[in-house]
């Protein structure tokens, strides 16, 4: 679904010509051997908090009912997926993964499927065939949602983690553990996020984090609200999207009305045809 309006809404930015760099200050000039170690045993206690991996693995699948809300004019023309604001969706993902598909509830395109499998997209509408077209909506928000939606147990993946200080928002002490992949240093192709972690509970509150897959210089936030157990583990409310940690600026907000998990569908419910796969930014293999 090409977005041309996109491209113009970013155009001044992209003329810097610059790749958005999280590293706090403390990082700046390398990553020290003991805030590596802080790094990951915060990542550890934050884990424990939302559920730990034990629970997260056995659990195997998920379903979320949301709602997505975009509420300024300019963002929803520039990059906005759905058909209307605050749009209702089925969210059903392989936890720890990135296949998934998406169901919309409601409004004109009631019952349409988004589905990725092995970074190969699909859509079906009501009644009509699957159709595997490649689509960089699908690709791009189906295993979006399912990502920040399962951030505290995913994000210890990342190669590179280190504690990056204690940080205030909105009056509010947090610490900050920075993350990315193969180097701290920011890469063209590998999206770098800041965890800003509530000392006390060591939940997660929010996360600043780029967006690689679309502009380099691309960077946001996301404020985790009202964590509640799901089947052992932790998920949020609701997630509201900024430009920064604390930020007034909604560029759109998701709010959970029930989740899932455990359900046990079949594979084939994920992936339907398991021999199609694409490379994520690459053709059909």
């Amino acid at each position: 679904m090409a977005r041309p309006l996109l491209t113009l809404y970013l155009a001044a930015a992209a003329l810097a010509g610059c790749t958005a760099d999280l590293r706090p200050p403390t990082l700046r000039s390398g990553v020290a051997a003991d805030q590596a170690a802080q790094g990951r045993a915060l990542l550890a206690k934050m884990l424990a908090a939302h559920g730990g991996a034990a629970r997260f693995r056995a659990a195997r699948d998920a379903r979320f009912t949301l709602t997505d809300t975009w509420p300024q004019w300019l963002n929803r023309t520039a990059a906005m997926p759905w058909p209307a604001s605050g749009q209702r969706l089925r969210a059903e993902f392989l936890l720890g993964q990135d296949d998934g598909r998406l169901t919309f509830l409601g409004g004109d395109e009631d019952g349409w499927v988004w589905g990725v499998q092995d970074w190969a997209t699909w859509t079906q509408r009501p009644g009509q065939a699957r159709d595997w077209d490649d689509d960089d909506d699908v690709r791009f928000w189906v295993p979006t949602l399912a990502y920040f939606l399962e951030l505290p147990f995913r994000i210890g993946e990342a190669t590179v983690v280190a504690h990056g200080g204690e940080v205030e928002v909105a009056g509010q002490t947090y610490t900050t553990v920075f993350a990315s992949w193969g180097t701290a240093e920011p890469q063209a192709d590998v999206d770098q996020y800041v965890l800003y972690l509530d000392p006390q509970t060591h939940r997660l509150a929010y996360a600043a984090y780029t967006v690689r897959d679309m502009y380099g210089f691309l960077k946001g936030a996301v404020r985790y609200q009202d964590w509640q157990p799901v089947g052992g583990l932790l998920f949020p409310q609701r997630m509201t999207m900024t430009d920064v940690p604390g930020g007034d600026d909604v560029t759109h907000e998701v709010r959970i009305e029930a989740a899932d998990v455990e359900l046990k569908q079949p594979d084939a419910f994920y992936r339907p045809e398991p021999a199609r796969a694409q490379a994520k930014h690459g053709a059909d293999t």
